[in-house]
């Protein structure tokens, strides 16, 4: 009778211990879904709709290392990356994000969620010819899209912060996303911050942005 007793309240301790365990690892996911897919709506102003909401509601969450990758043998950190993806298994939105400090690491929408209005894809359908790609300094578009590079930045991560350093390089083009030039810019905030920005031609939307220094 004492042996069953016992044997019961081991039985008992291992279901409590794997209680514990199961429930704080599913409050850290939990906590970093809601708080990903906040800061990429509210980023990104997606608008909302029965099927996005589908897609935000399935959304994957992993647990990322110290290092920034999710190997098991790695130590972990409360650095996670939610990822969003529709029926078809294509990736819509991704963040990485501490869910302690809540500071993004790197956030990145689909280029293929932007919405064009009619001139702008006449733009993109005459990508070849609109001289986009043109080297000379008679090409305002890096500069354009550094300038809302900057402005994203600001607007996003910090308000009330000057930019020390700004750097905005030539298009180019991705085979994934025809009709379709990209700029990328490097910015540095008097915070000390250092941000990759990734801007899409012609709507000139900011696609991703990855935090490569951070104070």
């Amino acid at each position: 009778m004492k042996k069953r007793i016992a044997r019961l309240l081991m039985c008992l301790l291992s279901v409590a211990f794997l209680f514990c365990a199961c429930g704080a690892t599913g409050g850290g996911e939990a906590k970093a879904k809601k708080l990903g897919v906040d800061t990429i709506q509210k980023m990104f102003a997606v608008e909302e709709s029965e099927t996005m909401d589908g897609y935000f509601e399935n959304a994957t969450v992993t647990q990322l290392s110290a290092a920034g990758t999710n190997q098991t043998n790695a130590k972990k950190s409360n650095d996670y990356s939610v990822t969003v993806k529709n029926d078809a298994g294509e990736t819509l939105y991704y963040i990485e994000i501490n869910i302690k400090s809540g500071k993004v690491k790197t956030i990145q929408q689909n280029p293929s969620m932007l919405k064009l209005t009619e001139e702008e894809e006449k733009m993109a359908a005459n990508m070849a010819s609109s001289g986009i790609f043109d080297a000379t300094v008679k090409n305002k578009a890096p500069r354009q899209a550094g300038a809302y590079a900057l402005l994203w930045v600001k607007q996003r991560f910090e308000p009330n912060v000057e930019f020390n350093q700004q750097s905005a390089g030539q298009a180019y083009e991705n085979k994934d996303y025809p009709s379709r030039a990209f700029f990328d810019s490097t910015i540095t905030m008097q915070s000390g911050n250092v941000y990759s920005v990734t801007v899409c031609w012609p709507s000139m939307d900011v696609v991703q942005v990855t935090v490569l220094d951070q104070k």
